[in-house]
């Protein structure tokens, strides 16, 4: 019988030796009866761990040999039990780390040392959708689509180095499966490495989280770069995105050039304070504040904010809005509005002032027949103040159609100076025409209409006696139409606004010289509906030179 850490080996019949060995073991002593013979049982470092007992029927004699090979004997028992119970053990382990690793959610595959997949546990195969038999036998690199990467993880792990990186392996139903794995060096029970450990976790969800927000900034990004509207995100005030237009309208070149700065720079000092509270309050209402541009200058801005989810984080967007051109047309509505009301309103005085004097039946008949004419004068004035104002309107709004046809400049010229003719004769002036065979394409009716206008400004700010030249030439694709005068010109700060609607050299020549201050206007609207543009020379005192482009005709 052999007694083990008070664990009895041996069958039935032994059982009564059970006290002798333990008696055997207490006294750490070889014991000796007439039938019985006991040795302690020692392990590697020299513990008595139990006692080996033989017995029998009869007495007998022991020898030193018997002792001899009785502590042989049990020595080599002591090395059986061991082994068996550090198999034992070491089944219960692997048993334990298999149950272990079967619970784990990452997928954990068990290599050899060529590679081939030893065990994989469910969630590994959960992950590729497969059976065991579809990884066992083969390297798992054999299963990925770029497997030079896994096999240099796992040359690494046999090496002792723990490393790791993303791979993409192939799924049993053919799809991908974007994961990072890991190895580690696998050790036998000497401590050698006998294979690798590898773990997979699965960032296919990831992926495809991290490519939907990609494509989700990517929409974002080219909606704000097609915007007109400046648009800043900001994270408690610093700038974290910007599109073109936030950059021109703060004056930077690049969008870039604004990230990282505080979006309140690009605020007046005055009003940073106001854009700071009004941002933070959250609310959605517009606010009007001053803004600043990089080179200092300043400029009607409008702020809107909302929060948003930019590069995984709460962020905060601002709507940014340049307001100088709305309020340069406000200024110009307000003004539009003042001048016409003014413009309406003196003939339409003068006018109820003749026939109310008309209607007194104080007049005789020669004062009379002064206020119908004055009458005449204003009614014709405001008739054609509205239909210049109605001409601009439609002409600038690209209501009127231009019949584009081929049409000789001598043609052009003829007709407008025959319409001026009485006026130039009763203001004694001469119109020297010289247009050539020029050929251009544009709206006969249209172009007549320019230059009637300017003939008749020609005529009126030219003093009796005085000459008007007009002249036609080629330049490349375009012909340019000269009318130079002899008048009294134009100072050089109104040789833009003359062709601004209303805008007039002096605000007397409407009531001077009837005028409306609209036919330069309207023959830039004409001329910019065939491709051509106006402008003026002068020098005060001596007169001036209008200048108009038209495309030639190239049909011939």
């Amino acid at each position: 019988m052999l007694l083990l850490d008070e664990e009895l080996y041996g069958d039935g019949e032994t059982e009564g030796l059970a006290p002798y060995c333990r008696a055997v073991a207490e006294a750490d002593a070889p014991l000796s009866a007439e039938d019985t013979r006991g040795v302690p049982v020692r392990d590697g470092d020299g513990r008595t761990r139990g006692a080996l007992c033989v017995g029998g029927t009869a007495p007998r004699e022991w020898s030193e040999a018997d002792r001899e090979a009785l502590e042989a004997l049990a020595a080599a028992a002591a090395t059986e039990v061991a082994c068996r119970r550090a198999e034992a053990a070491l089944a219960r382990e692997r048993d334990f780390g298999v149950q272990v690793m079967s619970a784990l959610g990452q997928g954990i595959a068990v290599l050899e040392r060529d590679g081939r997949v030893e065990y994989a546990n469910p969630s590994l195969l959960r992950m590729l959708a497969a059976e065991p038999s579809w990884l066992a036998g083969q390297p798992l690199w054999a299963r990925a689509e770029d497997g030079a990467a896994l096999e240099a993880i796992h040359t690494r792990a046999l090496a002792g180095e723990r490393s790791g990186g993303e791979v993409r392996l192939t799924r049993e139903d053919g799809e991908t499966l974007h994961a990072y794995t890991a190895g580690a060096p696998r050790l036998g029970p000497d401590g050698a490495v006998v294979g690798t450990l590898v773990t997979v976790s699965n960032m296919t969800g990831r992926r495809q989280a991290e490519q939907a927000r990609s494509e989700a900034d990517d929409r974002f990004r080219r909606l704000s770069e097609a915007s007109e509207e400046g648009i800043v995100i900001h994270d408690a005030g610093t700038v974290l995105d910007a599109n073109r237009a936030a950059a021109h309208i703060f004056g930077f070149g690049d969008a870039r050039e604004l990230l990282g700065r505080p979006l309140f720079e690009s605020i007046a000092p005055e009003s940073r304070e106001i854009a700071r509270r009004h941002l933070a309050s959250g609310t959605p209402d517009p606010l009007d504040v001053s803004g600043l541009r990089r080179d200092g200058t300043r400029f009607p801005v409008q702020l809107r904010e909302r929060p948003i989810v930019h590069g995984g984080r709460t962020a905060r967007v601002v709507a940014v809005r340049d307001l100088s051109e709305q309020h340069v047309v406000e200024r110009l509505k307000d003004e539009f509005v003042s001048v016409v009301s003014h413009e309406l309103r003196t003939p339409l005085t003068s006018l109820r002032g003749s026939l109310g004097l008309l209607a007194s039946g104080r007049l005789n008949n020669h004062q009379a027949q002064r206020m119908l004419e004055v009458a005449v004068q204003n009614t014709d004035r405001l008739v054609r103040l509205i239909n210049d104002i109605l001409d601009v309107e439609r002409i600038g709004s690209g209501q009127v159609a231009m019949e584009m046809r081929p049409a000789a400049a001598a043609a052009l010229v003829e007709h407008a100076v025959a319409a001026v003719r009485g006026m130039a004769e009763k203001s004694r002036t001469r119109i020297v025409a010289s247009a050539g065979k020029v050929q251009v394409r544009a709206d006969a009716d249209r172009i007549v209409q320019v230059l009637v206008n300017l003939l008749s400004n020609a005529i009126k700010f030219s003093p009796p006696g005085s000459r008007v030249r007009v002249s036609v030439e080629t330049s490349g694709a375009e012909a340019v139409f000269s009318l130079a005068d002899e008048g009294r010109g134009i100072p050089a700060d109104k040789l833009e606004s003359i062709f601004e609607r209303f805008g007039q050299v002096d605000a007397s020549d409407a009531r001077k010289l009837g005028g409306t201050g609209l036919g330069l206007a309207i023959c830039r609207g004409i001329l910019q509906q065939h491709g051509g543009r106006i402008w003026v020379e002068s020098v005060p005192g001596t007169g001036s030179t209008f200048f108009f482009t038209l495309p030639l005709d190239d049909s011939s």
